[in-house]
């Protein structure tokens, strides 16, 4: 996700890899499709923006993927492990 290089469906797209950007769910697949919108991972997105939301963090796709350099060092590992957590959760990209 950080690099550009996910099997999501619009960056394999871009490269001509695929026929179609769009998600099974109808609407194109792109990074923030995934982490925010998508209704597969509604369950496993609430328990991210949730353990987000107590760390008092606005989530953005910058700073899931990549923190923040006005956050502390732990709270940008708490993060990190958070969204892969979300990642392993929404088995998308096994």
């Amino acid at each position: 996700l950080r690099t550009y290089c996910s099997p999501l469906n619009y960056l394999l797209y871009t490269k001509n890899l695929i026929n179609s950007p769009l998600c099974t769910c109808g609407l194109i697949e792109n990074t923030d499709h995934y982490l925010f919108i998508c209704s597969s991972y509604t369950e496993q997105r609430d328990i991210m923006l949730q353990k987000i939301r107590e760390l008092n963090i606005q989530p953005t796709v910058n700073t899931l993927l990549f923190g923040d350099p006005l956050l502390s060092i732990e709270i940008n590992t708490s993060l990190f492990l958070i969204v892969q957590d979300y990642i392993i959760a929404s088995k998308r990209f096994k």
